[in-house]
């Protein structure tokens, strides 16, 4: 009777695997996540700042670990044993730097203790929160499966329970201050601890109209929270709020965002929020919360492809915001990890050395009917770019096509635009409507590398221009004018000195064996994102 209950399973089996679609064709059709040679979105989930060496980054993926040893200007792979937790949250202990590895709502912790070349699993628990102890080596605090908050003092191997603020809640959110404070809201009531979680005490209420999705303590006292979101399961806050009375009173603040996808505090004070379209706002004195001219936003020159993967649950543009020790910023997306050198911006894409993505809009692009191909880069040239690359002199000024279209937003104007970028430059086409322009890639490069040149006076034979406080002299002169002048390179932003280089809003210009050459200023700055070799 076994065996014949055996053959029938093995009978239904075979039948059910004939009717399942061909795996070879649907992996050609929708590619499989989880492996790196076919991951379409190469996004970090969570960037971690090695506070003893200043230029080291450590990124979580859907596809392991990653680290950064030049500040997020270029990546590499951090361990094959890093485990595949998608949307994974990654603590750094800053004593012992040890490494901690989880995922909310996902059985598992894991611990590195060699900056991530070997990882050992700590727990078994589902964890919904992990914080650490300030001060105390191998200290957690942390939020079970069950509802109920822990402290692990060996780096998460052995739990005890800590009081319960709530002995059944069915929200439980946490806080740990820097001075080593808790707070925890608890269905909706605030509630504070200052011995460690040993004792709670009620603090302040939580509006009941709102779910609290995340809690954070400013370094002057102040909480700082987000509300969840309509959504279930809530991956974003609609709201952010902040009170400096322990919970007594609760005010919103002013950005113009429906959806908040991130919020963290830098080591100075200053609160960042990134929302789920990709914009990114910050502010210093949390004393103007309330003052929509306090909050400052980042420009950030997001790119994403044409098409994006229907197949895919709803991801949020930005991911992770992590300010760094010299004032620089990270902010992980879906495509790729973007880099400001300050809090002003810009911020850029730097991806090079990240997964390997179909999405890449450098990949050869063949032609369509009516548009020009060049064997010479793999990719084609047709409306509503061609013309408008005739007019500016093709080849000889902007040079070669290296990317299909893709859409990007403007630093200028902040607006998504089509753009296609070539060796020497860029062309955009603004979404919302508007005319056809070059691309001015310089000033973002030099803001990108601290570079600020002084202005200069007149000079006989040399044109000025008041604009910028820039000259500009032969045999620069010549060269600017044959390649279009201020319409093609535009005004210069730095002045030359005997064989220096010279800027301008849309190009370089560089002396090499006597001759001017139109530097390839649009390869540059792909090669930095990693999109060229």
């Amino acid at each position: 009777m076994q065996s014949f209950s055996g053959a029938m399973q093995i009978i239904a089996l075979l039948l059910l695997m004939a009717l399942l679609p061909d795996r070879q064709s649907q992996a050609q059709d929708r590619p499989a996540m989880g492996a790196i040679s076919d991951y379409l979105y190469p996004h970090l989930h969570n960037l971690v700042w090695d506070p003893i060496a200043p230029q080291r980054v450590f990124a979580t993926s859907p596809v392991g670990g990653w680290q950064s040893a030049d500040g997020g200007r270029s990546w590499a792979t951090l361990s094959a044993a890093t485990p595949n937790l998608h949307y994974g949250r990654l603590l750094l202990e800053q004593s012992s730097r040890t490494l901690y590895l989880y995922r909310w709502g996902d059985p598992g912790l894991y611990r590195s203790t060699d900056f991530g070349v070997s990882w050992s699993q700590r727990s078994e628990s589902m964890l919904y929160q992990l914080a650490l102890v300030p001060g105390v080596p191998g200290g957690l605090y942390a939020v079970h499966g069950d509802m109920r908050l822990r402290r692990s003092l060996d780096g998460g191997s052995t739990w005890r329970d800590l009081s319960q603020p709530s002995e059944r809640p069915n929200e439980f959110v946490l806080a740990v201050a820097p001075w080593g404070s808790l707070y925890a809201l608890v269905d909706r009531q605030l509630y504070l601890s200052e011995n460690g979680g040993f004792r709670w005490q009620a603090a302040g209420r939580w509006p009941a109209a709102a779910r609290p999705r995340e809690l954070l303590a400013a370094p002057d006292g102040a909480l700082i929270a987000s509300v969840a979101s309509d959504d279930r399961p809530s991956v974003s806050a609609k709201a952010l709020w902040r009170s400096t009375d322990s919970g007594a009173n609760w005010a919103a603040a002013p950005l113009p965002a429906r959806r908040i996808a991130v919020v963290t505090i830098s080591a100075d004070g200053r609160l960042w929020a990134g929302s789920d379209d990709g914009r990114i706002w910050h502010i210093s004195e949390l004393t103007g919360w309330a003052q929509a001219a306090s909050w400052r936003e980042l420009p950030i020159q997001l790119a994403r492809p044409l098409a994006l993967r229907d197949d895919i649950p709803y991801t949020p543009a930005i991911t992770d915001i992590a300010p760094g020790p010299r004032g620089e910023v990270l902010i992980g997306t879906i495509h790729g990890i973007y880099r400001a050198s300050t809090a002003d911006g810009p911020a850029l894409l730097r991806a090079r050395g990240l997964l390997v993505t179909a999405a890449l809009p450098s990949r050869p692009h063949p032609p369509a009917t009516g548009e020009l191909a060049f064997a010479e880069t793999g990719q084609s040239l047709g409306e509503p770019f061609l013309n408008a690359w005739q007019q500016a002199g093709g080849r000889s000024t902007l040079g070669l096509p290296r990317t299909a279209p893709f859409i990007e937003r403007n630093l200028d104007s902040g607006q998504e635009e089509l753009v296609q970028y070539f060796e020497r430059g860029r062309l955009g086409l603004p979404l919302a409507g508007g005319p056809l322009s070059l691309g001015r890639l310089a000033p973002a490069l030099l803001a990108e590398a601290g570079l600020r040149f002084p202005t200069t006076t007149p000079l006989e034979g040399c044109a000025f221009f008041e604009a910028t406080g820039q000259r500009l002299c032969p045999p620069y002169l010549a060269t600017w004018q044959q390649a279009g002048g201020q319409a093609s390179l535009g005004l210069p932003l730095s002045s030359a000195e005997k064989s220096e280089p010279q800027w301008f809003e849309r190009g370089r210009l560089e002396q090499r064996d006597g001759q001017v050459f139109i530097c390839l200023l649009g390869s540059e700055e792909l090669q930095a994102r990693g999109w060229l070799p």
